[in-house]
């Protein structure tokens, strides 16, 4: 059983947060390509981070949040889900698994209930992201992408 832990950067940049862990963990670290640099506390417990950049965007394109520069926004992409597949497929012993996005609401969640569904081969992910994180409004487009191109991946892997 994997175990996702969704959280906001206000958070995760926090030493306090990291030096409570105290199993083998792994960070999906999600921020706008705008966000500036930041470096994420970690501890030798910490078996991999993934840094991604993209838009809180929804199905029909519009930027959930502040951002606002048409032209410049950019979603989810294919390279993205790539990336968190071949993450997923290097770290899938590890059971603990922190997102973190800005708000730690949408795009974290979203990601939280896709690795769910793939990980723990959870029927009602949604269901169990929500009972943990009652704030969070995941993301279903970033959701719907990363399980869709999943469907793709393992059609296509062997």
């Amino acid at each position: 059983m994997n175990y996702f832990t969704v959280v906001g950067v206000n958070v995760i940049v926090r030493p306090p947060f990291i030096s409570k862990i105290k199993v083998p963990y792994v960070i999906i670290s999600i921020v706008s390509p705008e966000f500036e640099d930041f470096k994420i506390p970690h501890n030798s417990l910490c078996k991999d981070i993934l840094n991604l950049r993209f838009h809180d965007v929804d199905s029909e394109g519009n930027v959930i949040g502040a951002f606002n520069e048409v032209g410049k926004i950019k979603p989810i992409s294919e390279s993205d889900i790539k990336s968190i597949y071949k993450f997923v497929e290097k770290n899938k012993n590890v059971c603990d698994w922190i997102i973190h996005c800005e708000a730690g609401m949408s795009r974290s969640a979203g990601v939280a209930v896709a690795l769910s569904q793939i990980l723990n081969e959870e029927n009602n992910p949604e269901k169990y992201i929500q009972s943990i994180y009652p704030l969070s409004m995941h993301n279903v487009d970033i959701k719907s992408k990363i399980l869709n191109y999943g469907d793709v991946y393992e059609q296509t892997k062997y």
